[in-house]
């Protein structure tokens, strides 16, 4: 099988994303997580540009241990002896030096002939070369460059000792064909790329929403190593998401017989879901791969096929890439088939025809209204008691309060089994802060949080939040989802009861 490189680059490329401010501690804890993903490559940043990029990335160098550490730098002196100054307690050094080679940038951004960019290339990657690092060229604007001078570059560099060549799309503007058969161009003409000496590297923005697919069809033309990001975020409309290209070459035939990485699929979604708490990015339902809806079924002939024979209407499994299990939300566009499978579940009750119409009515009274039917709403409609007689939560009221400055107090009201009310308080930094402790005080013993995200859907002017909170004990995750029209701090509640109420009736 053919090596396939994964270099992540969330933590440079990523946090240019406007709105990405990572502290130096998230991303030292990203880095980590993604060594533990399996990231070949993680690139950290760009150490010249302030004293706080060369910190933190001097941290996440000295920290990594089983991943290459990627700094960047452009191709000028300073700027390269900084980078190798950050990568010193590197145990994999590697340096990613960026040259911008098309016409436009040439004469606009740097005045510059091919003759001189090409001596740029060369002196450069000497001085990167010089410490052992592995040194990789970056052909910026790539894609709107001559191809023949692009070949000239790259022959250049990899001569002076650059051993991965990158071909980015800038401004992504290809398409899967044109990409590849770049690509293709230079892998015919770059003998060192055919026997594993120098890798292609693809590096795709995803401008009109094809980073993805050009990434996938530079891997098919002859690259060797993949740029990603988590979540796809970056500069402008973001880059090829690394969960996306994942997801392809474990689960699409055409590249897991070809291809091996050393990714782990089932740290995907926690990764994911670990970068949007610390980004302070929310991801969206529909996200695929990592999304709360990617792995749910809401139409009742999907619900039904799927209970029926699960590859019907989804062909990768969610266990595969770290979900606890697909979801068959109840809403007013669900059937027989996954209300009494949901009731089940839930109870324990296979559910008479006339405890399913009454049920399939109180959905329907759904209809215009955004949101579904939790497992609690549903055996309070059914009228029963959960199975084993165990705990079963319903939120009742919410209040929080700010008691001073920079001090919130979340005082709840959780009905228990319809019979009892609980009464959680708990004080915090912020309402957030002060929810989220309030509900721990309700986990049952050996249940901690996982992570919650939250997301606002719809319109202008029709917008309702929608929250996911996984609690998890002894490696199993649970996973609950709530909605709370425009309370997002209500939405997260009704999410972790959810997902506590799933721990109670397994």
């Amino acid at each position: 099988m053919k090596s396939l490189y994964i270099l992540d680059t969330t933590l440079r490329d990523g946090e240019q994303a406007p709105g990405i401010n990572l502290s130096a501690e998230d991303k030292l804890a990203i880095a980590l997580q993604l060594e533990k993903l399996g990231a070949d490559i993680i690139e950290t940043g760009f150490p010249a540009t302030s004293p706080g990029q060369f910190k933190s990335c001097l941290s996440v160098c000295g920290s990594v241990k089983n991943s290459a550490v990627s700094v960047m730098a452009r191709a000028v002196k300073s700027d390269i002896l900084k980078a190798l100054e950050a990568l010193k307690p590197a145990a994999l050094p590697f340096i990613h030096i960026t040259i911008p080679t098309s016409p436009l940038h040439r004469r606009f951004k740097l005045g510059k002939t091919r003759d001189q960019i090409i001596r740029m290339a060369q002196q450069t990657v000497l001085i990167g070369k010089s410490t052992g690092a592995v040194v990789e060229i970056g052909a910026e604007d790539a894609t709107r460059t001559e191809p023949d001078f692009l070949l000239q570059f790259f022959r250049s560099a990899i001569d002076a000792g650059a051993t991965v060549i990158n071909v980015p799309d800038t401004v992504g503007i290809m398409t899967p064909g044109k990409y590849g058969e770049l690509i293709g161009y230079l892998a015919a003409n770059i003998p060192e790329a055919s026997d594993g000496r120098v890798r292609i590297s693809a590096h795709c923005h995803n401008d009109l929403g094809l980073a993805s697919a050009n990434t996938l069809a530079a891997i098919e033309s002859g690259a060797s190593q993949a740029e990603v990001t988590l979540l796809g975020i970056g500069e402008r409309a973001g880059n090829a998401p690394l969960e996306e290209i994942a997801a392809a070459l474990f689960s699409l035939d055409d590249y897991s017989s070809i291809y091996s990485t050393r990714l782990n699929p089932e740290e995907l979604i926690g990764t994911c879901q670990m970068f949007s708490s610390c980004a302070g990015l929310p991801i969206p339902p529909g996200k695929a791969v990592v999304g709360s809806n990617a792995f749910a079924h809401s139409s009742g002939i999907h619900q039904n096929g799927f209970l029926k024979n699960p590859q019907t209407y989804q062909w990768m499994s969610p266990e595969s890439f770290g979900r606890f299990e697909t979801e068959i939300p109840l809403d007013r566009n669900s059937g027989s088939s996954g209300l009494a499978y949901r009731l089940e579940k839930a109870s324990g009750i296979k559910a008479p025809e006339a405890l399913k119409e009454k049920i399939r009515k109180a959905l329907q009274s759904l209809d215009g209204n955004p949101g579904t039917m939790t497992d609690t709403e549903l055996i309070r409609l059914a009228g029963i008691r959960n199975k084993k007689d165990r705990l079963l939560l319903e939120l009742k009221n919410i209040r929080i309060e700010q008691i001073d400055k920079g001090n919130f107090q979340a005082a709840l009201n959780i009905l228990e089994n319809a019979s009892r009310d609980l009464f959680p308080i708990f004080s915090g930094n912020s309402p957030l802060e002060a929810l989220i402790g309030a509900l721990k005080l309700i986990l049952p013993r050996g249940l901690t949080l996982n992570h919650y995200s939250c997301g606002c859907a719809g319109s202008t002017g029709t917008c309702f939040f929608q929250a996911e909170v996984s609690l998890v004990i002894k490696g199993l995750i649970l996973t609950g989802r709530g909605t709370g029209g425009n309370d997002y701090l209500k939405a997260i509640a009704e999410a972790f009861i959810a997902a506590v109420n799933r721990f109670n009736v397994l």
